[in-house]
C-alpha cells in the first residue's frame, strides 16, 4: 500500500510541474511582448502628441509670431520632441525643424513656414508608420507565443496522460 501511496505522489507531482512549466513559459512571452511594445509605442505617441502641439503652436504664430505664450508652446514640445528622438532620420528632421523655426521667426515667409509644417508632418508621419510596424510585430510575438504554449501544452498534456495511465496500468497488474 506504501508503494501506491508513492507512485500517487509521484504522478500528481509530475502533472504539477507540467503545469507550472506551462504557466512559466506563458507567462514569459506574454511578459516580453508587453516588454517589446510599450516603451517603444508610448515614446511614439509622445512625439505624435508634440507635432501636433507645435502645428497648433504654429498655426496661431502665423497671425502674430510675436505671441510669446506660443512661441513657448512651440519650443517646450520642440525640445521635448528632441530629448524623444526614436526612429532613424528622426533627428535629421528634428534639428531641420528647429533651424526653420528660428529662421522663420527672423523672416517670416510663406516658404519657410510650409517646410515647417511639412517636416514636422514628416516626423508625425515617421512615428506614426513606427506604429504600425511595432504593433504588426507585436501581433507576430503574439501568434508565436499562441503556437509555442499550444504545441507546449499538447505535448506536456501527453505527457501527463500516458504517465496516468502507465501509472493506472502499473496499480492494477496483478502481482506474481
Amino acid at each position: 500500500m506504501k508503494t501506491v501511496n508513492i507512485k500517487t505522489i509521484l504522478i500528481l507531482t509530475f502533472q504539477l510541474a507540467i503545469i507550472i512549466v506551462l504557466v512559466v513559459i506563458g507567462a514569459m512571452y506574454v511578459k516580453k511582448m508587453e516588454a517589446h511594445s510599450e516603451n517603444s509605442f508610448n515614446d511614439n505617441i509622445r512625439t505624435v502628441r508634440y507635432c501636433n502641439e507645435m502645428q497648433k503652436a504654429l498655426d496661431g504664430l502665423r497671425i502674430n509670431n510675436e505671441q510669446l505664450p506660443l512661441r513657448t508652446k512651440f519650443e517646450t514640445n520642440l525640445q521635448a520632441e528632441l530629448n524623444n528622438i526614436t526612429e532613424v532620420g528622426e533627428k535629421e528632421l528634428a534639428d531641420k525643424i528647429k533651424a526653420e523655426y528660428f529662421l522663420w521667426l527672423k523672416i517670416p515667409e510663406d516658404h519657410t513656414f510650409n517646410q515647417l509644417m511639412t517636416d514636422i508632418n514628416a516626423v508625425n508621419e515617421l512615428n506614426i508608420v513606427a506604429i504600425e510596424k511595432k504593433n504588426e510585430e507585436t501581433k507576430e510575438t503574439a501568434a508565436s507565443a499562441n503556437k509555442y504554449i499550444i504545441i507546449i501544452g499538447f505535448f506536456g498534456a501527453l505527457a501527463a496522460f500516458l504517465f496516468t495511465f502507465t501509472f493506472i496500468g502499473q496499480l492494477i497488474k496483478p502481482k506474481n
